[in-house]
Formats: structure tokens, sequence, C-alpha cells
């Protein structure tokens, strides 16, 4: 939530005069800032941070570091501002928030003003305010991570705010902590994965070692088994769905095919046989009417 909302208006209106939320123009000084700062904005707002900002009583008691907003509109033909406001928002809620991020202490973070090295919020609130290190500001502009006594720093810009940065810093032992937890979770998971392959592998190759098995001892009892009760016993194990076949299944099924096929061979071999013979039969009777029919006839002429 916002802290306060300051307005300031043309000295010449009363309104201006209020000190709680309306203030003149010439008093935008106590928020550091100038008329001239309002110039170059166009629709676009500005920020600023500002350190021990003292506010009315009703609003704070104690002064306040900030992070303000300003909005306003510059006349450029005579050069001022017509009319600004500016919405303050408390550092500590900000170092709250970071807080909040980063509850370790292993790892801290703080937004920062990249131009002038100024700690705006941290995740320790009672280094909002302070100034980074020359040295120190001059690694973070030039690089989006690096290392410093067992820390690293992971720098992360803000689009909204070119200047803004935000910081994180973490120590070499989490890093490395979180690191064993992470390969130690990696290894179990590989472990778990590991015995759920050989649990399927050893499901895999025993359902496929019985069908083999089952239809090995299928056509083993060829000869002693009907050919009916044999093509039965394959069926049964061939899924409902042939798109479920696989290899087995097509071999049983080419063999359950086979038997069909040779059960019908034989039959029409056997059907073939007996028509040999009804031919043959015919035959030989054929040959054997003639000389029947003859021999009567000599008897015949014999006795007389």
């Amino acid at each position: 939530d916002a802290l306060n909302i300051s307005i300031f208006m043309d000295d010449s209106l009363i309104i201006s005069n209020e000190g709680f939320l309306f203030y003149r123009i010439s008093q935008i000084d106590r928020f550091n800032v100038t008329e001239e700062d309002f110039s170059n904005l166009g629709v676009h707002p500005f920020w600023k941070f500002n350190k021990n900002q003292k506010f009315p009583q009703e609003v704070s008691p104690n002064p306040v570091s900030t992070i303000n907003c300003f909005r306003g509109k510059y006349n450029v033909n005579e050069k001022n501002l017509d009319y600004a406001f500016a919405i303050s928002l408390d550092s500590t809620d900000f170092s709250n928030i970071l807080k909040t991020i980063y509850p370790e202490g292993s790892v801290t973070s703080f937004l920062a003003d990249k131009d002038t090295g100024i700690i705006m919020a941290h995740s320790d609130a009672s280094k909002n305010g302070t100034i980074i290190e020359s040295s120190l500001l001059d690694k973070i502009n030039e690089s989006s991570s690096f290392s410093i006594s067992n820390t690293e720093y992971l720098i992360s810009d803000i689009n909204e705010h070119p200047n803004w940065i935000v910081v994180t810093t973490v120590s070499a032992a989490y890093l490395k902590h979180n690191t064993m937890i992470l390969v130690n979770i990696l290894l179990v998971a590989f472990l778990c994965i590991l015995i759920v392959t050989l649990i399927i592998i050893i499901f895999v190759s025993r359902t496929v070692s019985h069908r083999i098995s089952r239809l090995t001892e299928i056509i083993s009892q060829t000869d002693a088994m009907p050919d009916e009760t044999l093509i039965s016993e394959i069926s049964s194990l061939l899924p409902s769905e042939e798109k479920a076949h696989d290899e087995i299944d097509m071999l049983a099924e080419t063999y359950s095919n086979m038997i069909t096929t040779i059960q019908s061979n034989f039959k029409q071999l056997l059907n073939m046989s007996v028509q040999e013979e009804k031919l043959k039969y015919q035959l030989l009777q054929s040959q054997i009417n003639p000389h029947f029919l003859y021999n009567i006839l000599h008897s015949i002429q014999v006795c007389q």
C-alpha cells in the first residue's frame, strides 16, 4: 500500500497550502527533485529513492526511507511545472517482499540504482539507503553474474526502470548444499526408474516366456490332439483385437492356419482317393459284364 500521496499545485491556489496532501510546487524540493526533472518525462513517470523522508505527523511521526513515483505536467513554453504528484512507498515494504522470497539467510537480495549505487530496498531492511562499494558496483554493471569470496552475485535488470537492478547473492555453501539435494533427488529418481524398468522387463519376459511355453506345449500335442481342439487352443492364446497381435501371436496364427490348410488338403486327398476307388470298381465292373454275358450265351449254345 502507498504510504502517502503528495500533490503539488500552483502556489497561487489556496488548496496548495493544505500541507497534508496538497503542497505548493515551490515545495517539491522537499522530495529532492526539481521542476526541471519533469521536463523530458512526457507521459512516463520517474522514480526516486529518498532516505529519511519527512511526512506530516499524521502520516508518520518519524522519517521514513521511501521509493517515490513522480508524475507531472511540464509547460515547455513557460518552462515551469503546472502540477505534479508523488506516490510514496515505504522501502521497508519492499524489503519484506524480498525477505519473503528468500527467507533463508544464505540468500539475500536487494534493489539498487546501478548509476548511483544506492540500495533502495534490501532483504535486510537495515541496509536500505546504503551505497554499494564502487568496485562492487563496477562488477555489477559489467556482468550479469560473478563470484567474490565464495559468494555468487546474480544481477537482473528491470525493463520498466532501466537504471534499476535486482542483485541476488548466494553463498557457496548454500549452492553446494542445494546441489547435493538435487543430486540426491536425481539419484533416487534414477534408482526408482531403474527398479520400475527391471520390474517391467521381468514381467514382460515372464509373460512372453509363458506364451511361448504354452504355444510349444500345444504344438507338441499336435499328433495326440484333434485338429478342432488344437485350433481352439491356439485361438485362445490370441488377443481379441487383431491390432494387438505381436510376433508370437502371428506365429500362433500362422500355425493355426497351417493346421487348417493341412486338414483341408487331407480331406481333399481322401475324397480324391474314394473317387479313384469308385472309378476302378466301375472300370472292373464294365470289364466283367461282357464276359459274363458271353459265357451265358456259350453255355446255351453247348446245351443245344
